[in-house]
C-alpha cells in the first residue's frame, strides 16, 4: 500500500501521541511508577530510564526489577507483544497500553501469555505531543495488558476499569 505524504505524516503524528496523565496515574497507583519506558521519545518518556526509536527497544533487553511501561506504536503492535512475551521472565512486571484489537493474531498471543487484561472505559483520548491537548476522537478502545513474572502459570484475568480525565 502506497501512502501519500499527508497520510504518512498523519500516521507519524498518531505514533507520537502522549499517554494521558489519568492513565499513568492509574498505573502508578495500581502498581508503581515505571522504572523503564521501552517505547518513548525524549519529550514523552514515562520513566527516568527509557528507549527511543533510535535505541530500537525490540532488540534491547527489558530486564528490570521494577515496572516496564510500553505504549507502542499502534500501527504495528504485534512485534511489541512478541517482545513482551520474550521479556516477561526478565522483567518483574510489564504493563502495555494497547488497542483492544481482539480479532488480531497478536491479541491471541497475549490472551495465552498475559497475566491480566484490563479494558479501559471510556475510550482514551491521547494527547497531541505539541499542545498536550486531547487529540480528536479515539478510533477504538484500549486495554492495559500485564505480564507479571510471578503469575506466569496462571490463566489470563480479564477486567475493566473506568478512567476519566
Amino acid at each position: 500500500m502506497n501512502l501519500t505524504p499527508k497520510q504518512t505524516n498523519a500516521i507519524h503524528d498518531r505514533e507520537s501521541y502522549r499517554t494521558p496523565p489519568h492513565v499513568m496515574r492509574y498505573v502508578c497507583e495500581r502498581w508503581e511508577p515505571p522504572e523503564l519506558d521501552v517505547a518513548a521519545a525524549s519529550g514523552n518518556k514515562q520513566a527516568a530510564r527509557y528507549f527511543t526509536a533510535a535505541d530500537d527497544a525490540l532488540t534491547c533487553s527489558w530486564e528490570s526489577r521494577g515496572l516496564v511501561w510500553c505504549n507502542p506504536p499502534y500501527t504495528r503492535p504485534g512485534p511489541w507483544v512478541d517482545k513482551a512475551v520474550e521479556e516477561r521472565t526478565r522483567a518483574r512486571l510489564i504493563v502495555m497500553l494497547l488497542p483492544a484489537a481482539v480479532d488480531t493474531k497478536w491479541w491471541r498471543v497475549l490472551h495465552r501469555r498475559a497475566s491480566e487484561v484490563i479494558h479501559i472505559w471510556p475510550r482514551v483520548c491521547f494527547l497531541d505531543p505539541d499542545t498536550l491537548k486531547p487529540y480528536g476522537r479515539p478510533p477504538g478502545g484500549v486495554a492495559l495488558v500485564v505480564f507479571d513474572r510471578h503469575s506466569l502459570a496462571m490463566s489470563c484475568r480479564y477486567s475493566h476499569v473506568e478512567l476519566r480525565a
